[in-house]
């Protein structure tokens, strides 16, 4: 291969198909599992059609006929490499192989055997996997959440169908679907570029068929391989031990992917405890851990975490934050490590329960269920550091102070963030500094109580923010809704909670003739009151498709109809419709707001 640059001295440039031959690779416990999704693939798909052009063009300039991937950075471990930067990049080339692999070896089962298939098939195996007595090794062992996918993706006695068609094979975790979404990216992409240089009309359904039954296939997918084999290069540098290795994970990113706080946390776990605790153990840890949720969520429930404990932070600053804690105040011995992990893995789950009203957590206390499912339908999680700690340091002691907490929070944010659409991280340094005093002191729990009534008390009257006419968002509107109808509902079958109706605009959406003709008569702009509270009312799916665009009498006759308390008492004296009947109806729902109390 041509030399393209001048390589820094600790650097060795080299072909990734050689790479991929000459050695044994292990993921390290640090590292993320597979996650490149589409955007990764089509560009590297991108760069493979540009190396294919430019050789069939038989061009002689370097920059052109060979393409760059990047830096790898690996430790020698026994007779393997650790890979600590470059994961993502070799799994995908080998999967993007053994799709060659599998297609190649699908005209042999066809009957379009020929020795260039066979020659090339042998070529590229031995990058994938070795074969011999003692079994299969492949060339690359990945995390365990990805193992299982990656291990059948690599098989040899599936056809490609048989990997992407496998109704007995139930991918659960998100690494495993990646992988498998990969592995069907390439398949698509390999026969049906074929197809098109060939001009061959195809389909979804009977391009495989299609390309084995094309001359020339074996010819461009010998071709293919060789442009990855040979095509793309690397540069590759050993690290000199793994604390080198852990540190260079926080700076490194994967072809430009940024790592998440998550990623960082737990490399700086194996950075911090690797000399007193053995890998496995906090390997055993993560996966516990992991299973919880997953690696996106567990990020959002770590900084809720640091800040129930820990002075308030911004997410971007979170890791700096938690790794000056780990560097100046944390003890890095076997105890301070067992105690960090059993508190994470049991906060973790209290953190999810809060975010799931079916908990068994639950299951025997309805009402902090329903109010659980309120807050987490409308969508509001900066509350969660409070309710954490509340629920660590008063739950068991005084469950009847945590009720009335949530309660209390739920009227705060509704008069708050949805009647006055005040932002919800306005009161997020104060959720922090809540949680914290409640963990130093559960008695303080009176006073942040007596608080959130404070600014409850403070907030506008719900009568004058209607009266104003504001604009709801469709999960806003539908819940106020909701709670209305079902405050005046004089049985559970007519209750709307948990029936899950929709949101339907009496002016609708897209409005059609006799709805034009009416705006245009009644001189209405229809944007000032599409989302208004007077224009929306509940309906169920079926009721609500049924509809349409129809005019409003008929739809006022259907609303009747469906004898919901909400719709019976809203429309029986609205014969006409417009900007005073919309008005007229926010008066109803305000007066039924302030009749049940509701919010108050």
């Amino acid at each position: 291969m041509p030399e393209i640059i001048v390589k820094p001295s600790e650097f060795i440039q080299k072909e990734a198909g050689l790479l991929l031959s000459e050695n044994f690779f292990v993921v390290p416990y640090n590292q993320r599992p597979y996650m490149w999704e589409k955007d990764k693939w089509e560009e590297l798909w991108e760069d493979l059609k540009d190396i294919n052009k430019e050789r069939l063009q038989d061009s002689r300039d370097p920059y052109r006929i060979f393409h760059f991937l990047g830096p790898m950075f690996f430790i020698k471990i026994d007779d393997k490499l650790e890979i600590f930067d470059g994961q993502q990049r070799l799994v995908t080339l080998t999967i993007m192989l053994q799709v060659i692999w599998d297609l190649l070896d699908e005209l042999n089962q066809r009957g379009r055997y020929s020795d260039e298939g066979i020659r090339t098939m042998t070529l590229i195996r031995p990058k994938i996997a070795i074969e011999d007595e003692s079994g299969v090794q492949h060339k690359i062992k990945i995390d365990s959440d990805g193992e299982r996918a990656y291990e059948w993706l690599l098989k040899t006695n599936l056809t490609p169908l048989d990997k992407l068609d496998a109704p007995r094979v139930r991918w659960d975790k998100d690494p495993e679907k990646q992988l498998v979404n990969c592995y069907k990216f390439f398949f698509n992409q390999f026969t049906s570029f074929f197809l098109k240089s060939m001009d061959v009309q195809f389909n979804s359904q009977n391009m495989l068929d299609q390309a084995v039954a094309t001359e020339g296939f074996v010819t461009y997918l010998k071709r293919m391989s060789h442009n990855i084999i040979e095509g793309f290069y690397v540069l590759i540098s050993d690290v000199p031990d793994k604390s080198i290795g852990y540190e260079m994970f926080e700076t490194l990113n994967q072809r430009g992917e940024k790592l998440l706080t998550i990623d960082l946390f737990k490399n700086l776990l194996f950075t911090k405890f690797q000399r007193v605790i053995e890998d496995d153990a906090i390997n055993d840890f993560w996966k516990e851990f992991r299973s919880i949720a997953p690696e996106k969520d567990l990020g959002y429930f770590l900084r809720h975490f640091w800040i129930s404990k820990h002075d308030f932070v911004r997410d971007n600053k979170l890791f700096r934050d938690i790794k000056n804690y780990f560097d100046r105040e944390l003890e890095l011995d076997r105890s301070t490590f067992e105690e960090l992990c059993q508190t994470l893995l049991y906060e973790s789950k209290i953190y999810f329960a809060l975010l799931n009203h079916q908990e068994n957590l639950w299951q025997n206390n309805l009402d902090i269920s329903e109010t659980l499912g309120e807050l987490n339908y409308l969508g509001f999680t900066q509350q969660l550091p409070l309710f954490l700690s509340a629920y660590v340091h008063l739950f068991q002691t005084d469950i009847d102070k945590f009720k009335l907490l949530i309660k209390t929070y739920l009227t705060f944010v509704i008069r708050r963030n949805i009647f006055m659409r005040k932002s919800p991280s306005e009161f997020e340094e104060e959720h922090s500094l809540w949680a914290r005093q409640i963990r130093q002191d559960p008695s303080k729990i009176d006073n942040i109580i007596s608080e959130l009534k404070g600014e409850i008390g403070r907030a506008y009257p719900i009568e004058s923010q209607i009266e104003r006419g504001f604009e709801l968002r469709n999960k806003h509107a539908k819940y106020i809704l909701w709670k209305i109808n079902d405050s005046i509902t004089p049985t559970s079958l007519m209750k709307c909670w948990r029936n899950d109706p929709t949101l339907e605009h009496i002016i609708p959406k897209n409005p059609e003739t006799w709805w034009k003709d009416l705006l245009r008569q009644k001189d209405i702009r229809h944007e000032d009151f599409l989302n208004r509270l007077g224009n929306l009312t509940l309906l169920s799916n079926e009721e609500n498709n049924d509809l349409g665009n129809i005019d409003y009498p008929t739809k006022k006759q259907k609303y009747i109809e469906t004898q919901l308390p909400l719709n019976l008492r809203t429309f029986d004296n609205l014969n006409d419709f417009g900007e005073e009947e919309i008005k007229k109806r926010e008066e109803i729902l305000s007066d039924l707001i302030s009749e049940k109390e509701l919010w108050q």
